[in-house]
């Protein structure tokens, strides 16, 4: 191998070589801006659909009626939502709100009828 290569063993034990830089900065600039592209972190979503409170909600309903039944007349007013977690990979929190906002208006979420809320954390 010359003297003026850096050489990087990767997955699969792949070999890259690279021409000797004056700076690592100048290095970094060339070769290394496509590994920080694709350095994305995994986060986790956690996602709560429910009805609009101004909406009836049948099932939350039922569910209050069948308190008594049970024993727990204390218990009114019941709403039931749906709980959803999700991966998430994105480059930073930011993206990971931005797409899970978007998952949540396109698909996870009727906002005609239902309204939802996330957090997200690192895997």
């Amino acid at each position: 191998m010359p003297e003026h290569s850096i050489t990087y063993t990767g997955r699969l034990n792949s070999y890259l070589t690279f021409p000797k830089f004056e700076t690592l900065e100048k290095f970094l600039s060339h070769y290394c801006i496509f590994a920080i592209l694709n350095l994305n972190m995994k986060f986790i979503a956690e996602i709560n659909v429910m009805p609009h409170k101004n909406l009836l909600d049948p099932q939350g309903k039922a569910v209050t009626g069948s308190m008594a039944a049970i024993g727990l007349p204390q218990v009114q007013n019941v709403r039931v939502g749906k709980h959803i977690t999700m991966e998430i990979e994105a480059a930073n929190e930011a993206e990971a709100k931005t797409k899970t906002d978007e998952a949540c208006r396109k698909l996870l979420a009727n906002q005609v009828m239902e309204f939802f809320e996330f957090t997200i954390h690192t895997a």
